[in-house]
């Protein structure tokens, strides 16, 4: 036999258990990386409140101011007494869960009327009423309307040459703002109902505001 084959077949047959046992050691191996578990695939994150169908919310104002004209109908008048007019204003601060907006207000009202406490005497009565509420605004994500309602405590003070009263009450009611694009700015179509110990005044109150929010 030729030396060098002779040399070849003694090499390898020279540790026949310790060959075994790297083939075996490499069959395990081949084996244990087809049968480790797959690393785990993450969870699918929920959807955040502020998003709907793809739409996310932009950053929500925390405070906002609005000015309002307002018609006044008094259900209980006095004789010679119609309808007035009224300016508002009102400021307040808002906190948000998703697209649910809650927050406290504070606003101012005036208004005037002219009434004949005798045939021969009119006055003239200067209405301030002053209010602190709450306020519930919702505002879906993609949409530019956002209903809200209103309501609280009020305090009242009716003046003139003659007739000088105050007294507190309530008011409550709502409207539903137009988001005029992203610029904070709204308008808004609003009715209110006030009772109050003044002059056990009673009364609608219809309107239009304009606010800004930031």
């Amino acid at each position: 036999m030729n030396p060098c084959c002779l040399l070849a077949l003694l090499t390898l047959t020279a540790d026949p258990v310790a060959a075994s046992h790297e083939s075996f050691d490499a069959f395990g191996a081949l084996a244990a990386a087809a049968t480790a578990p797959a690393a785990p695939t993450p969870a699918p994150t929920a959807p955040s409140p502020l998003q709907r169908g793809g739409l996310v919310a932009p950053q929500r104002p925390t405070f906002f101011v609005s000015g309002g004209y307002h018609i006044v109908e008094p259900m209980h008048t006095f004789d010679g007494e119609g309808d007035s007019d009224a300016v508002s204003i009102d400021l307040g601060y808002l906190t948000w869960n998703g697209e649910m907006g809650f927050g406290i207000e504070a606003g101012f009202m005036q208004s005037n009327f002219e009434t004949d406490l005798t045939v021969f005497l009119r006055d003239e009565v200067d209405s301030n009423r002053y209010l602190v509420g709450l306020r519930f605004i919702d505002s879906p994500v993609g949409s530019n309307f956002a209903p809200y309602l209103r309501g609280g405590y009020l305090f009242r003070e009716d003046k003139g040459d003659v007739i000088d009263d105050s007294g507190s009450g309530w008011y409550f009611g709502g409207g539903i703002d137009y988001k005029l694009g992203g610029s904070g700015f709204s308008v808004a179509p609003q009715v209110l109902y006030t009772e109050s110990s003044s002059l056990d005044s009673t009364e609608w109150l219809f309107g239009l505001t304009a606010t800004i929010a930031f």
